[in-house]
């Protein structure tokens, strides 16, 4: 399993002005994190705009990210990931590289329609025969190849990838709440879970199953998600304090306000132009929020959110 329980914090990908890299934004953004006690860095799929690079940037970028992460403290753990579509060759040889570096986990992301339950554990078969990374299976809904809604993972195939030694993490990302219930009872002895979607209203739902859970708020207010963790760490959600209170209830305005409204992903870009100036700047086919948005978002973040959170902010 992965080494690591509670917040695990998710690496927003910033973009400059001329759609470069803004390494300097995401350093400053993973110092603060680590400042305000994370020890587990995840650089996922959409996060982390992979779609949107070239694998050369891909390459340099968790090269980049591995040593940085290493160089801020020996326990801190970092996830990063590969291509979101690329065969399983491709694959094994990015982990095998991103391990070699000093990667702690490599996220796998299936960018493959699903066709059987056969496809899913011959691949992931061949990813653990063929490279010495430790995996995170990013389970998430796939799309069919047969049309229709996309499917969950099948249980049994969830059941049989996580038996693996190697395959150590599982991100829980169906946002299915029966679902995701059946999951953590069928792989909770097999692998890490780090449930994703929620925020921690929905880890207090699971905290005595599930170790960790993936940062909403706290991408840009990272202190809230460490001392929230200190508060209730593995204790039922009955037994909250004050304190815990706040910060869910600050991150439920932020989800039901600013992402229930403008998304996530453009949503939380926002934020982080609130609190460290940096502009949301994105690749196309992307588009950024305009003014308005930003003002009305900044105004729900300094009426709403901030004097909830403020007493337990660096």
């Amino acid at each position: 399993m992965l080494s690591h329980k509670g917040p695990v914090y998710s690496i927003i990908t910033l973009f400059n002005e001329n759609g470069s890299i803004n390494f300097s934004g995401i350093s400053e953004m993973i110092v603060k994190a680590h400042e305000g006690g994370h020890r587990c860095f995840y650089f996922m799929a959409f996060n982390g705009r992979v779609n949107l690079l070239t694998y050369k940037e891909l390459h340099d970028y968790n090269k980049w990210l591995i040593n940085l992460v290493k160089d801020l403290s020996s326990d801190s753990l970092v996830i990063v990931p590969g291509p979101i579509a690329a065969s399983a060759m491709e694959i094994a040889c990015f982990a095998t590289e991103a391990h070699e570096l000093g990667a702690d986990c490599y996220s796998v992301y299936i960018g493959e329609r699903y066709y059987s339950d056969e496809q899913l554990t011959h691949y992931f078969d061949y990813l653990v025969n063929h490279s010495p990374a430790k995996w995170l299976v990013h389970q998430m809904p796939l799309p069919s190849g047969y049309g229709g809604a996309p499917v969950n993972w099948p249980l049994k195939t969830l059941e049989q990838i996580t038996q693996h030694d190697n395959v150590i993490a599982l991100k829980e990302d169906s946002k299915d709440k029966d679902y995701t219930d059946q999951v953590l009872r069928v792989v909770a002895d097999n692998v890490t879970i780090i449930l994703s979607g929620g925020g921690k209203r929905q880890w207090l739902g699971h905290n005595q199953v599930s170790q960790c859970w993936l940062t909403a708020l706290g991408v840009v207010y990272p202190e809230i998600s460490t001392r929230f963790y200190s508060e209730v760490g593995g204790q039922e959600n009955t037994t909250i304090s004050q304190i815990a209170k706040d910060i869910v209830r600050a991150e439920s305005i932020f989800l039901d306000e600013i992402v229930g409204r403008f998304s996530w992903h453009l949503g939380v870009r926002s934020v982080i132009l609130h609190r460290f100036g940096f502009n949301a700047f994105e690749r196309s086919p992307m588009y950024a929020l305009g003014n308005d948005a930003h003002r009305d978002i900044a105004k729900i973040i300094e009426d709403k959110i901030e004097p909830l959170i403020r007493p337990y902010l660096l």
